[in-house]
């Protein structure tokens, strides 16, 4: 997912790009009395980018799809250049 805040930003970065790609987020699998926590992460450079799954001790590849289907409370963005 990306989006352009540049109206938000008033400014570009370094390579003169405004718009910012979603590269981590944190989801809650269980209830409002308990649960647990967990995060995805955009990880690497270039083609080597891949999502991975974290939670405590594990974390292992997920696929785009997995990662478009979660219900994320708190999301990151990082801002888009060249070297991503």
């Amino acid at each position: 997912s990306s989006f352009d805040f540049a109206a938000l930003t008033g400014s570009a970065g370094p390579s003169g790009s405004t718009g910012y790609r979603l590269s981590a987020m944190i989801v809650h699998d269980g209830g409002m009395g308990g649960g647990h926590n967990m995060c995805y992460a955009h990880v690497g450079v270039g083609a080597h980018r891949q999502w991975l799954w974290f939670s405590d001790r594990f974390f292992g590849p997920v696929s785009t799809a997995e990662v478009e289907a979660a219900e994320p409370y708190v999301v990151f963005y990082e801002r888009e250049d060249e070297h991503m």
